[in-house]
Protein backbone atom coordinates (compact mmCIF):
# COMPACT_ATOMS: atom_id res chain seq x y z
CA UNK A 1 0.00 0.00 0.00
CA UNK A 2 1.55 2.93 -0.81
CA UNK A 3 1.23 5.64 2.45
CA UNK A 4 2.35 8.71 0.60
CA UNK A 5 -1.69 10.08 0.57
CA UNK A 6 -1.69 9.33 4.51
CA UNK A 7 1.30 10.97 5.00
CA UNK A 8 -0.19 13.62 3.36
CA UNK A 9 -3.64 13.52 5.28
CA UNK A 10 -1.06 13.91 8.54
CA UNK A 11 1.30 16.34 7.36
CA UNK A 12 -1.84 18.70 6.24
CA UNK A 13 -3.30 17.77 9.67
CA UNK A 14 -0.95 17.10 12.27
CA UNK A 15 -2.25 15.03 15.04
CA UNK A 16 -1.92 15.22 18.75
CA UNK A 17 -3.38 11.63 19.93
CA UNK A 18 -5.48 12.37 22.88
CA UNK A 19 -7.81 9.85 21.15
CA UNK A 20 -6.39 8.01 19.10
CA UNK A 21 -8.86 6.52 17.52
CA UNK A 22 -10.90 9.56 16.83
CA UNK A 23 -7.60 11.03 15.06
CA UNK A 24 -7.06 8.39 12.59
CA UNK A 25 -10.35 8.42 11.85
CA UNK A 26 -9.69 11.66 11.18
CA UNK A 27 -6.61 11.16 9.06
CA UNK A 28 -8.79 8.94 7.19
CA UNK A 29 -11.79 10.95 6.71
CA UNK A 30 -9.76 13.65 5.17
CA UNK A 31 -7.44 11.55 2.90
CA UNK A 32 -11.00 10.17 1.54
CA UNK A 33 -12.27 13.28 1.12
CA UNK A 34 -9.33 14.75 -0.79
CA UNK A 35 -9.55 12.45 -3.33
CA UNK A 36 -6.30 10.63 -1.80
CA UNK A 37 -7.72 7.47 -1.43
CA UNK A 38 -9.92 6.92 -4.59
CA UNK A 39 -13.45 4.46 -4.55
CA UNK A 40 -12.27 1.25 -4.24
CA UNK A 41 -8.98 1.50 -3.00
CA UNK A 42 -8.29 -0.77 -0.21
CA UNK A 43 -6.94 0.18 3.74
CA UNK A 44 -4.37 -2.08 4.88
CA UNK A 45 -4.35 -2.01 9.29
CA UNK A 46 -0.97 -2.36 9.89
CA UNK A 47 0.95 -0.02 7.43
CA UNK A 48 -1.61 2.36 8.65
CA UNK A 49 -0.67 1.70 12.31
CA UNK A 50 2.91 1.89 11.65
CA UNK A 51 2.71 5.15 9.97
CA UNK A 52 0.85 7.18 12.42
CA UNK A 53 2.56 4.92 15.61
CA UNK A 54 -0.73 3.89 17.09
CA UNK A 55 -1.64 0.42 17.61
CA UNK A 56 -3.64 -1.64 15.50
CA UNK A 57 -6.78 -1.02 18.01
CA UNK A 58 -7.47 2.67 17.24
CA UNK A 59 -6.93 1.93 13.46
CA UNK A 60 -9.38 -0.78 13.30
CA UNK A 61 -12.10 1.38 15.77
CA UNK A 62 -11.32 4.04 13.39
CA UNK A 63 -12.42 2.00 10.29
CA UNK A 64 -16.07 0.56 11.93
CA UNK A 65 -16.87 4.50 12.61
CA UNK A 66 -15.93 4.99 8.69
CA UNK A 67 -17.82 2.11 7.59
CA UNK A 68 -20.80 3.65 9.79
CA UNK A 69 -20.56 6.68 8.26
CA UNK A 70 -20.12 4.97 4.74
CA UNK A 71 -17.22 6.12 3.45
CA UNK A 72 -15.36 2.62 3.50
CA UNK A 73 -16.76 -1.18 3.43
CA UNK A 74 -15.57 -4.32 5.13
CA UNK A 75 -15.35 -7.30 2.17
CA UNK A 76 -15.41 -10.70 4.00
CA UNK A 77 -11.78 -11.70 4.29
CA UNK A 78 -10.36 -9.11 2.40
CA UNK A 79 -10.34 -5.76 4.36
CA UNK A 80 -11.71 -2.57 4.37
CA UNK A 81 -12.16 -0.56 1.10
CA UNK A 82 -12.89 2.80 -0.08
CA UNK A 83 -16.80 2.51 -0.56
CA UNK A 84 -17.92 3.26 -3.92
CA UNK A 85 -19.82 6.70 -5.32
CA UNK A 86 -23.02 6.10 -7.26
CA UNK A 87 -25.56 7.26 -8.53
CA UNK A 88 -27.97 5.15 -6.74
CA UNK A 89 -26.07 6.21 -3.24
CA UNK A 90 -25.99 9.58 -4.33
CA UNK A 91 -30.03 9.94 -5.02
CA UNK A 92 -30.65 7.75 -1.97
CA UNK A 93 -28.64 10.64 0.33
CA UNK A 94 -30.46 13.35 -1.19
CA UNK A 95 -33.58 11.71 -0.63
CA UNK A 96 -33.26 10.70 2.99
CA UNK A 97 -31.64 14.78 3.14
CA UNK A 98 -35.25 16.16 1.85
CA UNK A 99 -37.17 13.75 4.30
CA UNK A 100 -35.30 14.64 7.21
CA UNK A 101 -34.05 17.72 6.70
CA UNK A 102 -37.68 19.57 6.30
CA UNK A 103 -38.73 17.79 9.70
CA UNK A 104 -35.68 19.80 11.53
CA UNK A 105 -36.45 23.06 9.76
CA UNK A 106 -40.44 22.63 11.40
CA UNK A 107 -39.16 21.51 14.72
CA UNK A 108 -36.31 24.19 14.84
CA UNK A 109 -37.97 27.50 13.27
CA UNK A 110 -40.16 28.35 16.65
CA UNK A 111 -37.54 27.10 18.83
CA UNK A 112 -34.44 29.25 17.88
CA UNK A 113 -32.94 31.81 19.93
CA UNK A 114 -30.17 34.29 20.19
CA UNK A 115 -27.31 31.65 20.93
CA UNK A 116 -28.72 29.66 17.50
CA UNK A 117 -28.81 32.77 15.65
CA UNK A 118 -25.40 33.79 16.43
CA UNK A 119 -23.53 30.12 16.25
CA UNK A 120 -24.56 30.76 12.51
CA UNK A 121 -23.31 34.03 12.42
CA UNK A 122 -20.24 32.72 12.96
CA UNK A 123 -20.65 29.88 10.75
CA UNK A 124 -21.28 32.67 8.52
CA UNK A 125 -18.26 34.72 8.96
CA UNK A 126 -15.79 32.10 8.92
CA UNK A 127 -17.44 30.65 5.20
CA UNK A 128 -17.10 33.74 4.12
CA UNK A 129 -13.05 33.87 4.89
CA UNK A 130 -12.57 30.70 3.66
CA UNK A 131 -11.34 29.40 0.31
CA UNK A 132 -10.60 25.29 1.00
CA UNK A 133 -13.48 23.60 -0.09
CA UNK A 134 -13.69 20.89 2.24
CA UNK A 135 -13.22 23.76 5.59
CA UNK A 136 -16.64 25.33 3.20
CA UNK A 137 -18.40 22.51 3.48
CA UNK A 138 -18.11 21.27 7.09
CA UNK A 139 -18.31 25.00 8.31
CA UNK A 140 -21.64 24.79 6.13
CA UNK A 141 -22.77 21.74 8.00
CA UNK A 142 -22.24 24.29 11.32
CA UNK A 143 -24.14 26.74 9.52
CA UNK A 144 -27.06 24.07 9.32
CA UNK A 145 -26.69 22.60 12.59
CA UNK A 146 -26.55 25.39 14.85
CA UNK A 147 -29.97 26.18 13.40
CA UNK A 148 -30.98 22.32 13.25
CA UNK A 149 -30.26 21.76 17.30
CA UNK A 150 -32.68 24.07 18.43
CA UNK A 151 -35.16 21.38 17.96
CA UNK A 152 -34.25 19.71 20.57
CA UNK A 153 -34.57 16.24 18.70
CA UNK A 154 -30.90 14.74 19.13
CA UNK A 155 -31.74 11.43 17.13
CA UNK A 156 -32.94 13.41 14.45
CA UNK A 157 -29.57 15.52 14.12
CA UNK A 158 -27.06 12.20 14.53
CA UNK A 159 -29.09 10.93 11.17
CA UNK A 160 -28.89 14.01 9.61
CA UNK A 161 -25.31 15.12 10.29
CA UNK A 162 -24.43 11.18 9.36
CA UNK A 163 -25.80 11.76 5.99
CA UNK A 164 -23.83 15.07 5.64
CA UNK A 165 -20.72 13.16 6.17
CA UNK A 166 -21.02 11.50 2.51
CA UNK A 167 -22.90 14.79 1.07
CA UNK A 168 -19.55 16.11 2.32
CA UNK A 169 -17.61 13.35 0.03
CA UNK A 170 -19.69 13.36 -2.82
CA UNK A 171 -19.81 17.90 -2.82
CA UNK A 172 -15.91 16.90 -2.82
CA UNK A 173 -15.78 15.28 -5.37
CA UNK A 174 -18.21 17.75 -7.69
CA UNK A 175 -15.83 20.27 -6.42
CA UNK A 176 -13.39 18.78 -8.23
CA UNK A 177 -15.37 20.24 -11.86
CA UNK A 178 -16.95 22.75 -10.18
CA UNK A 179 -17.88 24.55 -6.59
CA UNK A 180 -21.06 23.04 -5.00
CA UNK A 181 -20.78 26.31 -2.93
CA UNK A 182 -23.67 27.94 -1.63
CA UNK A 183 -23.76 32.06 -2.38
CA UNK A 184 -23.58 34.17 0.86
CA UNK A 185 -27.00 35.17 0.20
CA UNK A 186 -28.58 31.75 0.49
CA UNK A 187 -27.61 31.47 3.82
CA UNK A 188 -28.32 34.78 4.66
CA UNK A 189 -31.60 34.00 3.60
CA UNK A 190 -32.15 30.68 5.57
CA UNK A 191 -30.99 32.73 8.77
CA UNK A 192 -33.38 35.43 8.16
CA UNK A 193 -35.91 33.19 7.51
CA UNK A 194 -35.09 31.47 11.13
CA UNK A 195 -35.16 35.08 12.55
CA UNK A 196 -38.92 35.82 11.19
CA UNK A 197 -40.32 32.32 12.36
CA UNK A 198 -41.26 31.76 8.78
CA UNK A 199 -40.31 27.86 8.55
CA UNK A 200 -41.71 27.63 4.86
CA UNK A 201 -39.15 30.28 3.68
CA UNK A 202 -36.18 28.58 5.10
CA UNK A 203 -37.60 25.25 4.05
CA UNK A 204 -37.57 26.57 0.49
CA UNK A 205 -34.29 27.89 0.42
CA UNK A 206 -32.36 24.77 1.41
CA UNK A 207 -33.97 22.73 -0.26
CA UNK A 208 -34.07 24.50 -3.70
CA UNK A 209 -30.24 24.46 -3.06
CA UNK A 210 -30.28 20.63 -1.97
CA UNK A 211 -31.86 20.08 -5.49
CA UNK A 212 -29.59 22.12 -7.53
CA UNK A 213 -26.50 20.32 -5.96
CA UNK A 214 -28.27 17.08 -6.43
CA UNK A 215 -28.62 18.01 -10.34
CA UNK A 216 -25.21 19.07 -10.89
CA UNK A 217 -23.98 15.58 -8.88
CA UNK A 218 -25.73 13.26 -10.98
CA UNK A 219 -24.89 14.88 -14.28
CA UNK A 220 -21.06 14.48 -13.10
CA UNK A 221 -21.54 10.95 -11.74
CA UNK A 222 -23.10 9.65 -14.74
CA UNK A 223 -20.82 11.04 -17.01
CA UNK A 224 -17.94 9.00 -15.18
Amino acid sequence: MDLEPLRAANAAAPAAFGSAAFEVGRVLRDAILAGRYPAGAQIKQQPIADELGVSHIPVREALKTLESEGFVVLAARRGYFVAPVSVEDAREIWHLRRTLEPQAIAASVGRAGSAHFAAAEAAMRDLRRTDDHLAWMRLNWRFHAALYEAAGQPRLLDFIQSLWANVIRYCAMLAVRETPYVRSGEHAGILAAYRKGDAKAAERLVVRHMDEVERRLLKVLRAS
